[in-house]
């Protein structure tokens, strides 16, 4: 169904084009010949023609792309802020509007750019406001996308190295950049809506998983963020009945904890949502890469051995917590979770050391 849509958005925003290219004076054929119909429409706005370039460089290209849309609507008098939104956003169908509206004949048409230098259009304070918040929106997004990203440590599986809490920058490029598999989002935040909960992404648009290529492959050792697998699916909390608001699905199921919770009162919709998320909304990790394509991995007594040989242990490594608490009478597994500690982090035969 993605791939039916994208085509009819492609073949659409071409015939638009055809017959706007024809309105410019030039052969509407010409905007149905891959690469030249981009040299073309650098003529039409009054752009140098070594722009083109730019349409081959990665993220520089939405940017160019994007500006040669709007000088193009400019160019058939659409100098509005909503007219320039609605022929970036719904491209085929202005573009469309564009080459078939009966009002906007030849005599109407000049290249945009070259106008608004010789008579430049006069913006008010909110609309240079509108125009700069939303540009410094557009470019933090697509910079967060595929080239780096602010991360925050979310467990406490790697302390010693980096601790819960830990803020940290990671390239998304040195390993390729993987394109967005849900493009429809709410700006600069993850899978979570702020203030408001509920997810902050559709699908109603979805697209084949793809990588960018990449600058360098991934060594042993590497610490690295990535997509929880099992984060696919997760329960929301709409009532205070667990101690997070957020839990991963398959071990709520098999946590003893919860077992007393029959499972129509665990997934009742009005105590609970359950919550399936694609790739790219999975919550997020960072782990140290130990082993990689066909390295040999076990763990024997606690030691972690890669191809045969042990592995250099971390000089803060821990093997267990010690909990002290004056009053050991009510430590149970709910006090233990408002912690951070659940029942995967112990050896199930031994109990807690408490003091």
């Amino acid at each position: 169904m993605q791939l039916i849509l994208l085509i009819l958005w492609i073949v659409l925003t071409h015939v638009g084009l055809y017959k706007m290219f024809e309105k410019a004076g030039e052969a509407g054929w010409k905007a149905l010949v891959p690469v030249y119909n981009k040299i073309v429409w650098l003529d039409i706005i009054g752009r140098p023609r070594w722009r083109y370039a730019l349409l081959w460089v990665p993220i520089v290209n939405i940017f160019v792309l994007v500006g040669m849309i709007i000088e193009l609507v400019k160019s058939f008098e659409k100098w509005g802020f909503f007219d320039h939104v609605l022929a970036v956003v719904f491209t085929p169908f202005y573009f469309l509007y564009l080459g078939f509206s009966k009002s906007l004949d030849n005599k109407y048409f000049y290249k945009g750019y070259q106008q608004e230098l010789e008579n430049p259009m006069p913006k008010n304070g909110i609309r240079e406001w509108a125009e700069a918040v939303i540009f410094a929106v557009f470019a933090a997004t697509f910079i967060r996308m595929f080239l780096i990203e602010a991360y925050t440590i979310p467990t406490p599986s790697m302390e010693g190295s980096l601790l819960v809490g830990d803020f940290l920058f990671v390239s998304k490029a040195h390993y390729g950049a993987r394109m967005p598999i849900t493009p429809f989002q709410f700006p600069l935040v993850h899978n979570t809506l702020p203030l408001v909960g509920g997810e902050s992404y559709t699908e109603a648009v979805k697209l084949p998983y793809y990588r960018l290529a990449k600058i360098q492959e991934i060594k042993n050792n590497d610490p690295v963020v990535f997509n929880f697998p099992e984060g696919d699916t997760i329960v929301v909390a709409k009532k205070r009945l667990m101690e997070r608001g957020t839990n991963n699905y398959y071990n709520l199921m098999h946590n003893p904890y919860y077992g007393g919770f029959k499972r129509e009162t665990l997934l009742n919709p009005s105590n609970f949502e359950v919550v399936t998320r694609p790739i790219d909304r999975r919550d997020n990790y960072i782990k140290r890469c130990i082993g990689i394509s066909g390295d040999s991995l076990e763990v024997r007594m606690g030691q972690v051995r890669l191809n045969g040989r042990k592995v250099d242990n971390p000089t803060n490594m821990q093997h267990s917590y010690t909990i002290r608490k004056q009053n050991a009478d009510n430590l149970n597994n709910a006090t233990l979770l408002e912690w951070g500690i659940d029942d995967g982090d112990r050896d199930g035969s031994q109990p807690f050391s408490v003091y």
